[in-house]
């Protein structure tokens, strides 16, 4: 038995020695992926910030009066959805495509609650962007 798991140990080195270049290229894609994934994120957290700033700044505009009231109320309106995309997108953003299915069929967030109106929309766009098409 012994002799057994030695020989399969010095296969699997030998393997590996063989073929480091594989391996090497198979982590370094898996660390490309994480980096693009952070960045991912990092660029939608940066998205809701400005979204936010803005929201504030065309509140201002309004109380101020300096621009036609009517233009900036719809400014305002496409900011605060734009805003509240961005929110949604972000909700679920790092949930792999298994974790959206449980989700969805139960009806259920990460933490077996009932979904919110919110989350539940915001359920349907990762559904969207993973599968490219709407939940059944």
């Amino acid at each position: 038995m012994e002799k057994s798991i030695a020989a399969h140990w010095l296969a699997l080195q030998s393997h590996f020695v063989n073929h480091t270049q594989h391996y090497i290229k198979a982590i370094i894609h898996s660390t490309e992926l994480v980096t693009r994934r952070r960045n991912r994120i990092g660029h939608l957290k940066i998205s809701i910030g400005k979204a936010q700033g803005s929201l504030e700044s065309s509140d201002s505009l309004l109380r101020r009066d300096t621009a036609s009231n009517e233009l900036s109320t719809h400014w305002l309106s496409l900011e605060q959805h734009f805003a509240h995309h961005a929110e949604q997108v972000a909700r679920f953003g790092t949930a792999n495509r298994s974790s959206v299915r449980r989700m969805w069929k139960t009806q259920a967030n990460e933490h077996g609650e009932p979904l919110s109106d919110f989350e539940r929309e915001a359920l349907i766009e990762r559904h969207c962007e993973l599968f490219g098409i709407w939940p059944r």
